[in-house]
């Protein structure tokens, strides 16, 4: 079975001069309910309007943010699509309605088939690999969903962004650490990944030997909210690395000045 599908589909999430990615992050009230910065329908269309003009390579997005920025999306010229194909519990926070519950390892669901995603407009599809749980059979059935999802989105012709993970009670506190990330880079790219997503691991160096040791594109994801000033460096010290480019969500959208901060972003991921 030819490959080409999923080539040509990767290919719209990398800069056509230097090759890298900037991905933004918009899908999170999917997991987390309302999500500052993310709140009303208005604000974000406007969010994928202002990274479509800065003019990042991909955003991930929820199945009814497909939808509402219908009319934004199927503009010529515009950046890939990542879906959520996923649904998880862990981290159902306070901002959820006041839903917190300690679900300790978590509950995953796969929503989205990968067919669908492609109806539905799609790019890719993004999944989660949450690897480290106390219950080897929790952490077993997570491994095996993931594999069976990348052989179905394969067999459409369509890519999978594996975020990778190591989570549980155990690992809290220590999830940049650099083996946990290497591990569960590792274990997503042996599964098939296209492209994966991944925690930074504290340095570049320590970047640069986890990209040596997969053969796939790395993505490094931004996480919680912090000072911009040290979004732009790590954001600089993962394109030293040799990595292929960031994925950031709350680093932007939460932003004091969101235009500002994808400005910044795309002059240090993409320019040359």
């Amino acid at each position: 079975m030819s490959d080409l599908g999923v080539r040509r589909r990767l290919a719209r999430f990398r800069h056509p001069g230097t090759g890298r990615s900037l991905v933004i992050a918009l899908s999170h009230g999917m997991l987390m309910g309302r999500v500052a910065g993310l709140a009303g329908v208005k604000t974000r269309i406007g969010l994928v309007e202002r990274a479509i003009r800065a003019g990042v390579t991909g955003l991930i997005l929820s199945p009814g943010q497909l939808r509402e920025c219908a009319d934004q999306l199927a503009a010529p010229g515009g950046p890939g699509v990542w879906l959520t194909a996923g649904w998880t519990n862990l981290w159902r926070s306070e901002e959820a309605a006041g839903l917190a519950q300690d679900y300790a390892e978590g509950t995953y669901r796969s929503v989205v088939d990968p067919q669908t995603a492609s109806v539905l407009g799609a790019d890719g599809c993004h999944v989660y690999l949450l690897v480290g749980a106390m219950d080897p059979q929790v952490e077993a059935d997570d491994v095996e969903r993931v594999a069976r999802y990348i052989h179905r989105a394969h067999a459409h012709g369509m890519p999978v962004l594996v975020e990778a993970m190591v989570r549980g009670p155990e690992a809290v506190g220590t999830e940049r650490d650099p083996g946990h990330v290497a591990f569960a880079a590792r274990v997503a790219a042996e599964l098939g990944a296209d492209m994966l997503k991944i925690e930074y691991p504290g340095s570049g160096e320590e970047l640069s030997r986890i990209v040596a040791d997969v053969a796939v594109p790395v993505l490094v994801l931004g996480g919680s909210r912090r000072p911009f000033h040290e979004v732009r460096a790590e954001a600089a010290d993962v394109v030293l690395s040799g990595a292929q480019g960031i994925v950031y969500g709350r680093n932007v959208f939460q932003a004091d000045d969101p235009d500002r901060a994808l400005a910044d972003l795309v002059e240090v991921v993409l320019s040359d």
